[in-house]
């Protein structure tokens, strides 16, 4: 009786100890995502005015300079995203009122940092040895992995010397991260990373793509071009195809042109320009936007007369407008200019509190800082507002076989990718575009 008395009481101790391992486990992998988390978002700039020389500063140039932006960030409801709000504001009036002070030479663009990726780092061997252009996608993605890893896997080469990196939102399931990270499993030299949240209408995608830029710039000496995507971006080659049109075109970045709705104009100290309808755009500018994610809410905040310093020499910098440049074919001198030039710094520090900045940042940049013969005046991706699924008028449609003759036409124009694709909506047109429709015809 003892004997078994004393057997049951270890079989009880045995499973308690288990169960206080599993759930020890549990409570670190849980505590350790929050942590992650609490890294990641909000997405604060650690070094906000690190590139000006505080002790210039006189005591009344400081007291005015909190007083304006504690007056200028004292309505935001949020007290973390306030108190953020009111360093950008304290770089904002340096910006504006003592400009002399700061170097944008020293301006720290943004980078992922270690603890954001969630995958192992790239194959460097297949890069070290490759002949043919190396491109490096970013693609950013929330939805639908099943139509990712169909995407990653038309823009993969047979040698697979391309780079992938793949940007989920720190809000995104665990469901889908995982459903991600397994798809990253299967096709090679292709990484994640967790970092940030998009916030509708703000810089956060401008932001992410230049971390990306920086990342791949600072830490692989060998690729050729940074292509950003979306993640209902689809190419209409496939990836030996690609390259050709990549060495065909030559070395060059492709910028939006005049049929892509480019237009660029002399912005007076006012504010204004003379172009009825660039004037609009300049809006975007004259108003300080600052994205704020707190306990898994992303808002725009927006203040309204903001002083668009950038333009205050009248002859030394264009604004530009045209369709988004988030898909985009960048060559690596172009990338390399955007991180390190103090003039592209500078607008970088603009824009980046601007509205929408993706349809104006890159476009103005290219136009005003490089020679025409760096540039191909051809926007890569094909989108439509008006045609195709779900059209509202102001988010472009879901493309279906409807739209063959539309996107026939924009491939003949040198369209190389076209969005957006929903395979819920429709998945014979991703079919016949991987059948070699377009080619065929």
């Amino acid at each position: 009786m003892n004997e078994w008395y004393t057997s049951y009481i270890m079989w009880i101790l045995t499973l308690l100890l288990l169960f206080i391992m599993s759930t020890t486990t549990a409570t670190t992998t849980i505590c350790t995502q929050q942590d992650t988390n609490m890294y990641l978002e909000p997405d604060f700039r650690q070094n906000i005015a690190s590139h000006c020389d505080m002790t210039k500063l006189s005591s009344s140039d400081i007291e005015e300079m909190n007083r304006w932006s504690e007056e200028r960030s004292k309505h935001v409801d949020r007290a973390v995203c306030r108190k953020e709000m009111k360093k950008e504001l304290q770089e904002e009036w340096l910006h504006i009122n003592r400009q002399d002070i700061c170097d944008f030479s020293k301006y720290i663009m943004p980078t992922f940092p270690d603890q954001s990726f969630l995958t192992p780092d790239f194959r460097r061997e297949t890069l070290n040895t490759a002949t043919k252009p190396i491109l490096a996608f970013f693609i950013i993605v929330y939805r639908q992995p099943e139509f990712l890893e169909r995407m990653i896997a038309r823009l993969q080469s047979e040698d697979a010397r391309h780079m992938i990196l793949i940007h989920i939102d720190v809000k995104s399931s665990y469901s889908f991260e995982l459903s991600v990270k397994r798809i990253v499993s299967k096709i090679p030299n292709v990484r994640v990373v967790r970092f940030g949240s998009i916030v509708y209408g703000s810089s956060t995608v401008v932001q992410y793509v230049t971390s990306a830029m920086r990342y791949f710039e600072e830490n692989y000496p060998h690729w050729d071009f940074f292509i950003p995507l979306t993640g209902q971006d689809y190419p209409l080659l496939s990836a030996s195809q690609f390259a050709r049109v990549l060495t065909y075109v030559g070395n060059r970045t492709w910028v939006i042109g005049s049929e892509d709705y480019k237009e660029c104009g002399t912005v007076d100290k006012r504010g204004k320009v003379e172009s009825p309808t660039l004037q609009p755009q300049i809006g975007r500018t004259t108003h300080f936007h600052y994205p704020c994610n707190q306990n898994g809410e992303s808002k725009l905040h927006r203040l309204k007369t903001r002083k668009a310093w950038l333009f205050d020499d009248e002859e030394s910098f264009l604004f530009c407008k045209g369709t988004t440049m988030s898909s985009g074919i960048f060559h690596r001198n172009e990338v390399k200019m955007f991180v390190n030039d103090l003039n592209a710094r500078k607008a970088y520090a603009f824009f980046r509190h601007t509205m929408i900045p993706e349809e104006h940042i890159w476009v103005s940049i290219l136009t005003n800082l490089v020679s025409k013969d760096r540039v191909v005046e051809r926007a890569p991706c094909f989108m439509s507002w008006t045609m195709g699924a779900g059209s509202d008028g102001i988010h472009n449609t879901f493309l279906t076989m409807k739209q063959v003759d539309l996107i026939k036409e924009a491939f003949r124009q040198g369209k190389v990718f076209a969005r957006k694709f929903d395979m819920s909506v429709d998945s014979d047109i991703l079919d016949w575009i991987d059948a070699g429709g377009l080619i065929s015809d």
